[in-house]
């Protein structure tokens, strides 16, 4: 699918601008929920661990993506689909693979604070504050690195192991990430106490 310059352009803002509206939306939703309602650990785990598994589940079974709600990314969907070719559909059964694991390990989570009656969702506004900024920093920029990918490639042939390269990019920076998440609130907990 060939897309005029200005065009491209113009979705691929789109893309971005409403990525990050919704999650910011989502993350706003959330600590309102949290802070209106006393959240046990174990219910976030377990809503979180069955939302990803039913998806994953969904994503298997259905042969065809399903449409999304927000039509930019119907939009962004067909047209990496006919610039990636093969790679596009190994990339969809990785994020399908990806969601089932996570789903597993929260549900583990579920299940170790299950019993916990004193375990509580409970944040301070600058931890919630570190985390929407730190989100927001890592999607964007591997947005931003996938879009470039995609967008500059005249041939299929450049996309050759592309989703297992990314995946197993995106699991380093995820261990990454639990890393500074954890420092970050250890050293913030221990500079105000």
């Amino acid at each position: 699918m060939y897309l005029p310059e200005s065009d491209l352009k113009q979705m691929r803002t789109k893309q971005i601008l409403v990525t990050n509206a919704l999650f910011i939306l989502l993350m706003a939703i959330f600590v309102v929920l949290v802070t209106l309602v006393d959240m046990r650990m174990t219910l976030f785990f377990l809503v979180l661990g069955v939302s990803l598994l039913s998806q994953s589940i969904v994503g298997f079974i259905k042969k065809q993506p399903i449409k999304s709600l927000v039509p930019i990314f119907n939009r962004v969907a067909n047209y990496e689909q006919q610039k990636l070719g093969d790679e596009w559909e190994k990339q969809r059964k990785i994020g399908h693979f990806t969601n089932l694991l996570v789903s597993m390990l929260m549900l583990f989570q579920a299940y170790i604070y299950h019993g916990s009656k004193n375990y509580y969702i409970q944040m301070d506004i600058i931890i919630w504050a570190f985390l929407l900024t730190l989100f927001l920093v890592v999607i964007n920029i591997s947005m931003i690195i996938h879009i470039r990918k995609v967008d500059r490639a005249s041939t299929k042939l450049e996309f050759k192991g592309y989703s297992w390269r990314s995946f197993l990019v995106a699991f380093v920076l995820a261990f990454i990430l639990v890393f500074v998440i954890i420092a970050f609130i250890i050293i913030y907990a221990v500079s105000i106490s």
